[in-house]
């Protein structure tokens, strides 16, 4: 189910073990709610009376509040425009943002606690795995803890693969294009794709929106937009601590910083998730893009040692 429509309104004004498993815990995840918000006021945010997604313009530039551009996320400075989790927009404005205005909103009902069985099951077992010296079972329970969030976000499958007779290909509607086709004596196996264009043109958006939502996709983009919001909102949460005890962030992505410094022990926990674990100590790094960079170590060996210090 879609949220409803939400109006228009004016105001003035060191590596992360699975960042996402910690996004999935307690907080609020949306669920479509069906009523109309006529008027989204900027204490609404502030008192966090609403929940949902918001489009607004924000000002100033801090590296909090990221928009896709050309495929990308990045974080604008000045006054740029977007579609914001109402979380990860009150975060950004407790750090230093300006709201402008709000231009639209869509309203969920919170639902509490979603996930918390299951990501805790899946930690433990991550842990546990770990010290057991199993690093299969240690992968399997990382990898779902980290993608599982990730299937709310799929696009949705167009395609129906069906065995048919020839009367039954001869009958398809123009709603339908045969992407291929294997014939198996009188019967045949067959993969068709939703003619979106023509049903819009010609049966019109209701039609339209019956067939997508027959399609059987168990899909939530809403879900898998808040998790990765609630991400960020950790990961910023030790960007802005490690700003404040004036340390230099070299480089972040989802999951990790490079400090140019430690931070406090207490927030350095392998075990448990959001907190963080230190994964390397080095002389100098290169820091090209996401995911892409040289690190430059110093090794030492010792006589009688298998392992490096």
């Amino acid at each position: 189910m879609c949220p409803l429509l939400v109006s228009e309104s004016k105001v003035a004004l060191d590596d992360l073990p699975p960042v996402e498993g910690e996004a999935q815990l307690g907080a609020g995840f949306p669920f479509a709610e069906e009523f109309t918000i006529w008027t989204i006021r900027i204490i609404s945010i502030r008192r966090e009376t609403f929940y949902g997604f918001l489009e607004a313009p924000a000002n100033e530039y801090i590296g909090l509040l990221p928009i896709k551009y050309q495929g990308r996320l990045v974080c604008p400075g000045g006054t740029f425009k977007g579609l914001f989790f109402s979380e990860e927009l009150r975060f950004a404005l407790a750090n230093g943002y300006i709201l402008l205005e709000i231009q639209r909103a869509f309203s969920f009902k919170r639902g509490v606690n979603c996930f918390l069985g299951l990501i805790e099951q899946l930690n433990n077992m991550k842990v546990e795995a770990q010290l057991n010296n199993q690093p299969t079972i240690r992968n399997i329970a990382k990898l779902l803890m980290n993608s599982m969030y990730g299937r709310f976000g799929m696009h949705p499958s167009l395609t129906n693969t069906s065995i048919w007779t020839e009367e039954q290909i001869n009958s398809l509607t123009n709603g339908w294009d045969i992407l291929s086709k294997i014939d198996f004596g009188e019967l045949s196996l067959v993969t068709t794709i939703l003619n979106k264009e023509w049903i819009l043109e010609n049966l019109g958006e209701e039609v339209l929106l019956k067939h997508l939502v027959n399609m059987g996709n168990d899909t939530n983009v809403a879900i898998a937009s808040a998790v990765t919001a609630y991400s960020r909102m950790i990961i910023n949460s030790y960007k802005l601590q490690a700003l404040n005890l004036g340390l230099n962030i070299y480089y972040s992505d989802t999951d990790s910083l490079v400090l140019d410094g430690p931070l406090p022990p207490e927030v350095c926990d392998s075990a448990r998730l959001g907190m963080l674990k230190l994964e390397h100590t080095f002389k100098e790094g290169i820091f090209v893009m996401p995911k892409v960079y040289y690190l430059e170590y110093k090794f030492l060996k010792l006589p009688g040692r298998t392992s490096y210090l």
